[in-house]
């Protein structure tokens, strides 16, 4: 009975060890199998764990709010005026995307005067402009010809106070409040810069810009463009060329000096 139930033993021992390892490399199988499977899955389906992007942002705001102001008034910076304004515009096309302003050109952006220009319901005339801070307008009135005037590509910054200003603000008619132009800063680095443009109605206009950089003379820029149209309207055809040269001097850390011209010349 001993040498039968010894062998016995063993035998179910071995079945049982034997159960137990094919179990084993069915689970293993099993595991692999859906591992593989879950890894398929995954190279299906893109995913994106970290991904880090660094930019800056475009200042293209048509309008921005000036810090410590005491009453209403906005700001268009140069970055929009250079990607989103034709060089040959007029003021009147800048000063459209601001609240409480309105503005139209019956004959085309920067050809022929701007009628309707208003500030806040003051028609023109109504409210004071400057440039760089001094006042200007036509030598008959207090009206602007707008297309007598600078054009986009000589600003460097607008601002549109709709207050009445304080005892500082100079200028005429001010109680309709003030429309600023700032010219452009002469660049630190030297260069030159072309720009052209061609629209409707054989509407074309070109450009060029020299700029100093930092000499011993100041930073100064040469920009002179010149542009024609025949004009949306009929018999409305028009030339205009114009030129601006500013030469900005360190005298002092906080002492500058400013020359400054411009020249145009209209033909309609």
């Amino acid at each position: 009975m001993r040498n039968h139930a010894l062998p016995s033993g063993c035998f179910a021992g071995a079945l049982l060890l034997g159960g137990s390892a094919q179990a084993d490399v069915s689970d293993a199988k099993q595991k692999k199998h859906e591992e593989h499977k879950v890894g398929k899955e995954k190279d299906a389906t893109p995913g994106v764990k970290n991904l880090t992007v660094l930019d800056h942002a475009a200042r293209i705001a048509p309008a921005t709010i000036p810090l410590g102001i005491t009453e209403p008034a906005s700001k268009i910076q140069s970055g929009f005026l250079s990607n989103n304004i034709i060089p040959l515009a007029s003021i009147d096309d800048i000063i459209r995307f601001q609240p409480s302003v309105y503005s139209q050109n019956p004959n085309g952006p920067g050809m022929g005067k701007a009628e309707a220009m208003s500030l806040r319901g003051f028609q023109d005339g109504q409210y004071n402009m400057t440039f760089d801070g001094i006042p200007f307008g036509d030598a008959t009135d207090l009206h602007h010809t707008t297309l007598s005037l600078f054009i986009s590509h000589f600003l460097g910054e607008t601002q549109i106070d709709r207050g009445l200003g304080t005892g500082s603000t100079i200028g005429n008619a001010t109680f309709g409040g003030t429309m600023g132009f700032t010219s452009k800063t002469p660049p630190a680095k030297r260069g030159v810069s072309l720009y052209r443009t061609y629209g409707s109605f054989n509407t074309r206009a070109g450009g060029i810009e020299f700029d100093s950089g930092k000499t011993r003379f100041g930073r100064a820029f040469l920009d002179m463009q010149h542009e024609e149209t025949n004009g949306y309207l009929t018999n409305s055809a028009e030339r205009r060329s114009n030129l601006m040269f500013k030469d900005v001097i360190d005298l002092a850390p906080e002492t500058t000096l400013t020359l400054e011209t411009t020249y145009n010349k209209e033909w309609q």
